[in-house]
């Protein structure tokens, strides 16, 4: 390894022995380089690289493990390694999996769940794949024949840095305006659809960055500061307000009816039909993409099989909404493997759930709330946040709730969580603030 090194110009490395024949792994890099090592074992060698101006960034060589039935380990490490350091990473290797089918070439079917597996350790760390040049596959088992077989199983993945991601949408904004204005005749349709394709994609990439960045501050100030709810919510409603909206005559309107009447203007304009009289021959030269086969597949009825598919795709951050936590309760039972519900009585607790739902809410809006107690109404036009929280002694069952009343008394919304794991009193009441921050 030493005359390698030399040979290839890398005079700085680590190099992890093979055992045998198999196994094995080298880092090496240049001596203008700085490169201090952090941690390594015979599946992987991770270091942080600080550049001329001081930026850090974290590196990590990776090697997945070959025997199918401990890949998971390969996960697991890679989930250990994420919470090691809080910086910009990289991560690039062998990692012996792929992640669809489109990345293989010959041979049995993959497992859907090897690749399903694969894929959300990727998406649950936010990684993107850099690409690559040259071949769409990196390896071959070399045999004659039919029995070939071809996979991508190298690969360069990295999160992004957040002070990037801005000035590139800023510059294919600029580069789609260039595109739009030339666009005389309709040429530049392709690459439009292309840019503007890429700025989605960034625009996705930046809103889970600084979801990423705000999921730390809450954690980091939100226990300790009931005041940092509050800054957070103004914030978050300053920036979602429209003040104002241009017409089609160039006219600002301000007021809130001129606003809405400006959008509704737009959207009615773009989702009216200009009445075409030969949309029967365009309809006729476009070629059928559903077949009759296609179509039986889409209206027949749903399994066990589908519905289970459907509540382990659910993200295990999302809220599902209405406060249906019984199905979110047997969706973690089924995504783990235990005993729960048959998927046709969730889904019948579900239907039962949104008919009663909505049977209380025409009640509670129907009339007032009689004051009880020491609560005091909120002066008129304002509406008035409650919340609670609760956990046992031990510690291990909490729950926190969240109305909203206007100055009459009447429940406008209201909200409650089981809260799973271990919180203290400070904390059950921090996270129902944020809650009832959130609902309002």
């Amino acid at each position: 390894m030493e005359k390698k090194k030399m040979s290839v110009g890398f005079i700085n490395g680590l190099v992890v022995p093979s055992s045998g024949r198999s196994g094995g792994l080298a880092m090496l890099w240049r001596k203008e380089i700085f490169v201090d090592i952090q941690n390594y074992s015979g599946r992987h060698s991770d270091a942080i690289v600080t550049e001329d101006s001081g930026f850090k960034w974290w590196i990590i060589g990776f090697y997945g493990n070959p025997e199918v039935h401990r890949r998971k380990e390969s996960w697991d490490l890679l989930k250990a390694l994420n919470k090691k350091v809080n910086l910009p990473w990289l991560c690039f290797g062998d990692f012996n999996e792929i992640v669809s089918m489109e990345e293989k070439m010959g041979g049995a079917r993959r497992p859907q769940r090897q690749m399903d597996d694969f894929r959300e350790g990727i998406n649950c760390y936010r990684l993107k794949d850099l690409g690559y040049c040259g071949s769409d596959f990196t390896w071959s088992n070399m045999h004659e024949g039919v029995h070939r077989m071809y996979l991508r199983l190298y690969r360069a993945l990295a999160t992004s840095v957040l002070g990037h991601v801005p000035r590139q949408i800023q510059n294919k904004r600029k580069i789609l305006s260039d595109l739009v204005l030339r666009d005389q005749n309709g040429s530049n349709g392709s690459e439009i659809n292309k840019i503007r394709k890429e700025i989605n994609d960034l625009l996705d990439c930046e809103e889970i960055m600084w979801q990423q960045r705000s999921k730390v501050q809450w954690i980091g100030l939100g226990d300790r500061n009931t005041k940092y709810f509050h800054t957070k919510a103004s914030r978050r409603k300053k920036k979602n307000t429209i003040t104002r909206l241009m017409d089609e005559r160039g006219t600002w309107k301000e007021s809130t009816l001129g606003v809405a009447e400006v959008a509704i203007s737009y959207f009615k304009k773009l989702y009216t039909t200009s009445q075409p009289d030969r949309i029967q021959e365009v309809v006729d030269a476009i070629d059928p993409k559903v077949s009759i086969e296609m179509n039986q597949t889409l209206i027949k009825q749903f399994t066990r099989e589908e519905v289970e598919a459907a509540l382990k795709e659910m993200h295990s951050t999302k809220s599902p909404g209405l406060d249906a936590w019984s199905i979110w309760y047997n969706r973690n039972l089924i995504a783990f493997d235990s005993i729960c519900q048959l998927p046709s009585q969730i889904w019948s607790f579900a239907k039962r759930f949104l008919h009663e739902h909505r049977n209380a809410w025409v009640v509670v809006n129907t009339g007032t709330v009689a004051q009880k107690g020491g609560w005091t109404p909120p002066p008129p036009g304002i509406f008035k946040v409650n919340v609670d929280g609760a956990t046992s002694e031990a510690g291990r069952n909490s729950s926190m709730g969240a109305t909203i009343r206007d100055s009459c008394g009447a429940n406008i919304a209201a909200s409650c969580k089981y809260l799973q794991g271990q919180f203290s009193v400070v904390e059950v009441e921090a996270i129902a603030v944020e809650n009832g921050i959130l609902l309002a």
